[in-house]
């Protein structure tokens, strides 16, 4: 990847970040996982951060 590409990914991601900060708060996102059931307790991995990977692992291909 050129770093031309690389730096407008990069913008891309953060844009895309905070857009997703302004539509939901890690709060929020850790309640509707409790209360929906996917999270049952205390883990290394919290819903925010799954959310994030979901949403940023495809960038690698790229």
């Amino acid at each position: 990847m050129t770093e031309g590409k690389k730096s407008k990914l990069d913008r891309d991601i953060k844009l895309f970040a905070d857009e997703l900060k302004l539509c939901f708060s890690k709060e929020e996102i850790e309640e509707v996982a409790r209360e929906t059931g996917f999270v049952k307790r205390k883990s290394k991995t919290s819903a925010w951060g799954f959310v994030c990977l979901c949403c940023f692992s495809s960038t690698r291909k790229l």
